[in-house]
């Protein structure tokens, strides 16, 4: 059931604990930048729900779509992204394949805002399908939303279904797994936060050696590390312990690059 009032602040139980934190592989991210913002792909299914947990974990949020440039943009994106669309569809949106946005209906039906973790940061639509703008703000639905079978959740199609044509908006329902995208505002691509959440360096400054805790190396992984001038210093292959010997390097600030993983990680030798 829906709530009747609209709360503009909640107070969420954070359920991405020790044992079930939001963890993506940064392989699965691909982040680009329109004007001041940073966006991320990421081409992991996950709930509505769970990919806004996930958006707040990695410092940002379920992408906000202000205008037609940035929609236009987006579209353009996730074109050249490789998606393969039945690996997120929603049965519930005409079959058609979509990747979540920001906005939801949860509070009030029919009350469309974008959300920012609790915080609802604008309504930009009221009603259903022959419902109104608000505020002026941007929209793009297809002929939706519809609300059907209860449907609380912003899709952006990436391709048609009975109401609408790829690149259009539809609700549909947040239990669908879902592709989603993450915007994080600033310089700092969403990438880099996300490859931080999945791979940690250890000790930094280091001295003797450096330890990188990382869920998704892989069991052939070596490395190589540069120096700040790009000059390669030192390579070889990942032990079992994922401990590398770093004594004979001089002090100095450095990269270590996992090469087959793809992660990029700094650190200072004292």
């Amino acid at each position: 059931m829906k709530k009747q009032t609209l709360t503009l602040i909640t107070i969420l139980v954070f359920s991405f604990g020790a044992k079930s934190q939001c963890i993506v592989n940064p392989n699965n991210v691909l982040a680009y930048s329109i004007g001041t913002k940073t966006f991320g792909i990421v081409k992991e299914a996950k709930t509505w729900p769970a990919a806004r947990a996930c958006a707040v974990q990695f410092s940002g949020r379920l992408a906000v779509v202000e205008s037609q440039l940035e929609q236009d943009s987006i579209f353009a994106f996730l074109n050249r992204s490789s998606i393969l669309n039945s690996s997120t569809t929603a049965p519930d949106g005409g079959g058609a394949a979509y990747v979540w946005l920001g906005g939801n209906d949860r509070g009030i039906e029919g009350t469309w805002v974008w959300d920012n973790y609790g915080i609802a940061t604008g309504q930009f639509w009221m009603g259903a399908r022959t419902g109104s703008v608000v505020g002026g703000l941007y929209n793009n639905w297809g002929n939706e939303p519809d609300n059907f079978q209860n449907q609380d959740a912003l899709g952006l199609a990436l391709s048609s279904w009975p109401f609408g044509t790829a690149g259009q908006w539809n609700d549909v329902d947040e239990s669908n797994n879902l592709y989603f995208i993450v915007e994080y505002p600033g310089s700092v691509g969403i990438d880099e936060v996300m490859m931080s959440q999945v791979a940690q360096l250890s000790p930094n400054p280091a001295k003797n050696y450096i330890h990188i805790n990382c869920e998704f190396c892989e069991r052939n992984e070596t490395y190589k590390i540069f120096d700040v001038n790009g000059r390669l210093v030192q390579k070889g292959a990942l032990s079992a312990s994922k401990r590398i010997a770093v004594k004979d390097i001089a002090r100095g600030s450095y990269i270590v690059t996992l090469t087959e993983t793809g992660l990029s990680l700094k650190f200072q030798k004292d």
